[in-house]
């Protein structure tokens, strides 16, 4: 139940929102990823912030 615990209520206009803009990171950060560094060990973790 999950959906329940989210800022903004399961398929409402906002959520569609929020989700969009989610995708659309997700998109550019695979594209990235993928085409531009061309990391093939599947997988990447990265830690803290930059300020």
């Amino acid at each position: 139940m999950a959906w329940t615990r989210q800022r903004t209520v399961w398929g409402t206009s906002p959520w569609a929102a929020d989700y969009g803009r989610r995708a659309a990171v997700e998109s550019g950060n695979a594209e990235i990823k993928t085409h531009r560094l061309h990391m093939d060990r599947g997988f990447t973790r990265v830690f803290g912030t930059t300020n």
